[in-house]
């Protein structure tokens, strides 16, 4: 696991196109695995709730099952997210699927974009890591801007926040300032 770090993320963001790009940014934004983004279909988007229905992912060219019963779940949009979202729904050809392949198809597998984001690393040189390290980038970059680790859990889909903590513990961090303040607020109830 190695997640990007700012400057990564804004250098790729830059350099990425088309649907790489929306991808990218979806994977960012919501910690959702690549087979699941694939699946998308534009009836999985609820711009009202601002949530996005996880259900499904494909894989070699079936669409089936997500990974755990835990992992069918609903996916906060947040705001950048949104917007990107309408833009994509503009520009998008299919009325169906978020992301379709040259041949106007779904994705067999989400292998086309892996192979197109590790050239991406290539030509822009940064360190290659394969796309499951935007999930960890989101989740990581989640955890240490302080945001609650059982949302964080619930979007990333995983059975509870232990599997969460067991896997991005080491980015848990509080600095001295925030610590003090938190002591501050500590009452004994005996």
């Amino acid at each position: 696991m190695h997640p990007f770090n700012k400057d990564e993320i804004l250098k790729i963001l830059d350099n990425a196109k088309g649907n790489l790009y929306y991808f990218i940014y979806i994977m960012l934004c919501t910690g959702m695995r690549p087979g699941e983004i694939i699946s998308l279909t534009w009836n999985d988007i609820n711009f009202e709730k601002k949530r996005i229905a996880v259900d499904k992912t494909t894989v070699r060219g079936k669409i089936g099952n997500v990974k755990t019963q835990s992992s069918v779940r609903y996916v906060d949009i947040i705001p950048a997210l949104e917007k990107k979202l309408k833009s994509l729904q503009e520009l998008n050809i299919s009325d169906t699927y978020l992301f379709i392949s040259n041949y106007k198809k779904p994705f067999y597998s989400h292998i086309v974009i892996a192979k197109r984001f590790k050239k991406l690393l290539f030509d822009i040189n940064i360190k290659d890591r394969n796309l499951y390290n935007l999930r960890h980038t989101f989740a990581s970059s989640m955890i240490t801007a302080g945001h609650n680790i059982l949302w964080i859990s619930q979007m990333l889909g995983h059975k509870d926040i232990s599997i969460t903590m067991k896997v991005y513990a080491r980015f848990v961090k509080e600095d001295d300032e925030k610590r003090i303040e938190n002591l501050s607020k500590i009452v004994l109830n005996f």
